[in-house]
């Protein structure tokens, strides 16, 4: 459905404007059309079936958005102002036919207990991602109303997910499988809740997720049980000191996800001992249809024959890549190695600096990359 503009609507009479909002399927309201709600206070919109809002200061009350609770409306993006708990029950009575909501930055002023009655309502949702200022809503009764979800498909969700919130949504569905539909997931979760959790996610299928403590080999065990996916980032956070992931654990990821064409993993982790030939091991086992390899360790042992081998291999589909060693390319001539490459970060490329911008001096070996970016130290890998 192609989005319609508001502002061209302005101009119309009155009958007019009753014609053609009776034709609205689609409606995309940028930040400087939000003051203009009220264009649809007294006029029917029969058959709108998406809606999205852009963070705008004139959002100042759900109440200006009622016009846009259809009884046909399936989808509900809002990326900022303000709801609240009264405007999500009307949702839900009054939009029977709900399956998609985003909501970011509500001001605070919806509460759990709302946003659960909102749950209860809104029976046929498959897609829930709730950003910015929603992490406080996801309180173990709305963790466990959504967990028992059929037909959830996609969940986007802030706070943290704990071994205690997945024990509590297990006795909540008397033991049945957690989010038996979901196949994308992106979360904030310990790695002892994101594994338990992961054990019911057999068909998951993208996966972004925020570590907020370290485990022992949390990638293998994660890919183990969810060999479906397609799609892993993983960024580890919030603990004292680099976590080192050893290279077996590394290797686990292609071996076990043999459908996986995007990987990131980054954050405050290191690899000392990861070594040129286990990333020949490494490029060996992926798919060659794999787009992103985005690996932001610290310090690894890496060399350029890292990148030939993984140009070999994987050069003909990658789109994005990152790697951490110390590369000396200059040496890697003018054999094609990454032909539709767009992105590359690699910490450290050593002979360089006097050679012009990165972008040009690496057209020999990747000839339509248009972001090179060569650090020297940690930098953004820190």
């Amino acid at each position: 459905m192609e989005p319609t503009e508001v502002l061209p609507l302005l101009n119309l009479s009155e009958a007019d404007l009753v014609t053609a909002a009776a034709e609205i399927q689609c409606l995309d309201l940028a930040s400087l059309e939000c003051k203009h709600h009220a264009l649809f206070r007294n006029v029917p919109l029969p058959n709108l079936r998406s809606v999205t809002i852009d963070s705008s200061e004139d959002n100042s009350s759900g109440r200006l958005l009622e016009p846009y609770l259809q009884p046909g409306l399936r989808v509900f993006e809002f990326f900022g102002g303000v709801l609240d708990d009264e405007f999500l029950s009307d949702l839900a009575e009054k939009c029977p036919l709900l399956q998609e909501i985003l909501i970011d930055n509500p001001r605070d002023v919806v509460t759990p207990a709302g946003f659960l009655r909102f749950l209860e309502g809104a029976r046929e949702l498959k897609r829930v991602v709730l950003m910015y200022g929603m992490e406080r809503l996801i309180t173990k009764e709305v963790f466990c109303e959504l967990s028992s979800r059929q037909g959830l498909e996609i969940l986007g969700i802030g706070g943290v997910v704990t071994e205690d919130f997945v024990v509590s949504a297990r006795a909540h569905t008397n033991g049945q499988d957690l989010f038996p539909g979901l196949v994308g997931l992106t979360c904030t979760a310990s790695a002892a809740g994101m594994l338990l959790l992961s054990r019911d996610l057999r068909n998951l299928a993208r996966a972004e997720i925020i570590l907020v403590d370290p485990a022992q080999n949390f990638l293998e065990k994660l890919s183990e049980a969810c060999p479906e996916l397609e799609h892993l980032c993983v960024t580890y956070t919030s603990t004292p000191s680099h976590i080192e992931i050893p290279p077996g654990e590394l290797l686990a990821i292609p071996r076990n996800l043999q459908n996986l064409t995007h990987l990131t993993v980054t954050g405050k982790i290191t690899s000392p001992s990861l070594q040129d030939e286990h990333i020949t091991t490494f490029a060996q086992e992926f798919s060659e249809m794999v787009t992103v390899l985005r690996l932001g360790f610290r310090e690894t042992g890496l060399t350029e024959k890292s990148l030939v081998n993984l140009g070999q291999r994987l050069g003909n589909a990658l789109v994005e890549f990152e790697l951490v060693g110390r590369f000396e390319i200059a040496g890697l001539g003018s054999v094609v190695l990454f032909p539709v490459l767009k992105e590359l970060a690699l910490r450290e490329a050593v002979d360089w600096k006097e050679r012009g911008q990165p972008e040009e001096f690496v057209k020999g070996w990747a000839p339509e990359v248009e972001d090179a970016q060569f650090w020297t130290g940690f930098g953004d890998f820190e």
